[in-house]
């Protein structure tokens, strides 16, 4: 069974209006990417508390459609997950890396694994190709790095030009 996440709306929070959920930036950032079974089986457990506090609560219960809610089911403040991340972090001895961080870990384990660039900037959102190669150029020029001195201990250590004289 594939296990697959929908990412189709974006919440933020406005100066003026406050907390608000908006579409993606562009349409390619509607997207619905692979996940982890694991992660997958904890979203399973997340949505199975969720209906049974949503069964005991009856009209108390808010039906947010987000999958982060709070107590009495409504979308969660979009700094509540943050704040929370970063006493995970602190409780448990991490160095701090802000929730958006984890993107650019889940790209820097992609490109290690030598996964297609046009296939990590589709997980991304991103509609062209050119903006995934421009933010994480580093991570990729890393790998490149990585494969030559990989590639290095195939060749032979003998000094070539030496051998041919």
């Amino acid at each position: 069974m594939k296990q697959s996440l929908r990412i189709e709306q974006t919440r933020l929070i406005g100066r003026a209006v406050g907390v608000y959920t908006d579409s993606t930036k562009t349409l390619k950032s509607v997207r619905t990417i692979t996940i982890p079974v694991e992660l997958s089986n904890m979203l399973s457990t997340l949505k199975a508390q969720q209906e049974k506090t949503a069964e005991l609560l009856g009209d108390e219960w808010d039906h947010s459609p987000a999958i982060m809610r709070g107590d009495f089911g409504r979308s969660l403040y979009p700094q509540v997950l943050t704040r929370w991340f970063t006493r995970f972090q602190k409780q448990h001895g991490l160095r701090y890396v802000g929730l958006h961080g984890l993107r650019h870990t889940h790209t820097s384990m992609l490109a290690y694994l030598n996964t297609d660039k046009m296939l990590i900037s589709k997980r991304l959102g991103h509609s062209q190709l050119s903006t995934t190669l421009n933010i994480y150029t580093h991570l990729f020029d890393e790998v490149d790095n990585t494969a030559a001195a990989l590639s290095s201990e195939f060749l032979p250590k003998k000094d070539l030009a030496s051998a041919q004289n």
